[in-house]
């Protein structure tokens, strides 16, 4: 019999399995029930972590302390142990509501905010597992700390869950590999795997999994659809014949042979047999549904979809040539290399151009810091140096004097407009 607490360590097991980078990841695990154990530190040793989860089975007992759980693991367990210069990720695993917190969802979620997930490359990602969890508590808490909380329905779909969390990481800490596409449901272990193996960028993450008395009870399986089996017809008792007398045996009459005309054979009408329901596939039936509800992304100038990436350090527009006010830009393309500030960017259209060159096609911010270099602008010809606004696709350069004097011309333009339409 399976529980729901050897579902949720296999799902992490695959998990670990397709994230960790052995040697440059480093994860951490962590139960709670009546109270928290950290059955294991930050370490970058997979297999190590795979010991620590299973050695949680046939452990679940106690009540449910959801909350200060959660609180002591981000706020205290990271800050004290995890590498601040690395993003850091926390799932939680639940599969009830919280009855012996000192503390209520709404300060826990504010609490997480302050502490932990303001920091734009931090994740946070609570699971709620089953019917008796408290989707409305939890919902609440995700509001208050401005992360994720998913809810599930049963615990074999978890793993379908981690794959799904797994995704948004990678594509969300990837500085070199383009977004993988999960509208056709192409996202898989595999390329979640190949994308962490690109990937520069080392994380620390921790898994936090309720261990309470109700994650022993059997996790409920999906049915699949079957032809009824034939019901069975009890064996009847055997019944004696009454003895007959003997009957003298005849003579042997000499058979003769009969023409018969051949009977032409009739078509035999079959009973089809019944046709099994088509079972489908629920990952493709989850991540379909996930798609259908995310709205379409901001494009670059060539059409591609940005999200958020996080790079290290410090980053620039390539719009207007603003610096990012974090490390971590909301709107990026892989595979052009380019980001954008949110005021450029609008749900399923490309981001907005300061100007254009004679061809029409959308000027980006050029940074040139070598000053023995200098560049002519194509509109008044003269030479300068520094930053400029570049079509590399006509070789068209463009000084910030001219492109101000680009906008007073559509400013006069615009006021001229209403003027006569008055």
């Amino acid at each position: 019999m399976e529980t729901k607490l050897d579902c949720a360590i296999k799902a992490s097991k695959k998990l670990i399995s397709n994230l960790h980078r052995d040697g440059l990841d480093r994860g951490c695990i962590a139960t709670f029930n009546d109270y928290l154990v950290v059955r294991q530190d930050f370490t970058s040793d997979e297999k190590t972590l795979h010991r620590s989860l299973d050695g949680m089975k046939d452990t679940a007992a106690g009540e449910t302390r959801l909350y200060d759980s959660i609180y002591d693991v981000a706020i205290g367990t990271f800050r004290r142990k995890a590498d601040v210069t690395r993003p850091w990720i926390l799932i939680v695993v639940t599969d009830g509501d919280d009855n012996a917190s000192s503390s209520g969802a709404r300060k826990c979620g504010v609490d997480l905010f302050n502490g932990f997930s303001r920091e734009s490359s931090n994740f946070v990602f609570v699971v709620g597992v089953g019917d008796r969890v408290n989707s409305a508590k939890l919902t609440e808490m995700a509001t208050a700390g401005k992360f994720d909380y998913i809810p599930v329905k049963d615990f074999p779909l978890l793993e379908l869950i981690f794959l799904t969390l797994a995704h948004k990481v990678t594509t969300s800490l990837s500085l070199s590999v383009s977004n993988l596409s999960i509208g056709n449901a192409s996202a898989s272990w595999a390329e979640i795997q190949r994308h962490r193996q690109l990937s520069n960028v080392a994380i620390d993450y921790a898994l936090l999994i309720d261990v309470s008395a109700s994650m022993g009870d059997r996790a409920n399986r999906q049915a699949s659809v079957h032809a009824p089996a034939p019901a069975r017809v009890p064996a009847r008792a055997p019944v004696s014949a009454p003895a007959r007398a003997p009957v003298p045996a005849r003579a042997p009459v000499p058979a003769r042979p009969v023409a018969r005309t051949p009977v032409p054979a009739r078509p035999v009408a079959r009973t089809p047999a019944p046709v099994r329901a088509l079972e489908v596939d629920p990952t493709v039936e989850f991540l379909s549904a996930l798609v259908a509800l995310l709205p379409s992304p901001p494009e670059c100038y060539a059409g591609h979809g940005m999200t958020k990436m996080y790079h290290g350090n410090r980053w620039t527009c390539d719009v207007c040539g603003k610096v990012g006010p974090t490390m971590t830009s909301d709107y990026h393309c892989a595979y052009c290399n380019f980001d954008a500030c949110p005021s450029h960017c609008e749900s399923g259209r490309k981001c907005k151009p300061l100007s254009v060159c004679r061809r029409g096609h959308p000027l980006r911010f050029t940074c040139t810091g070598d000053a023995s270099r200098p560049w002519r602008c194509d509109e008044d010809q003269k030479l300068y140096v520094g930053d400029r606004l570049r079509c590399d696709h006509c070789d068209y350069d463009m000084c910030p004097r001219c492109l101000s004097a680009e906008n007073e011309v559509d400013a006069a333009s615009l006021l001229l407009a209403r003027m006569l339409l008055r």
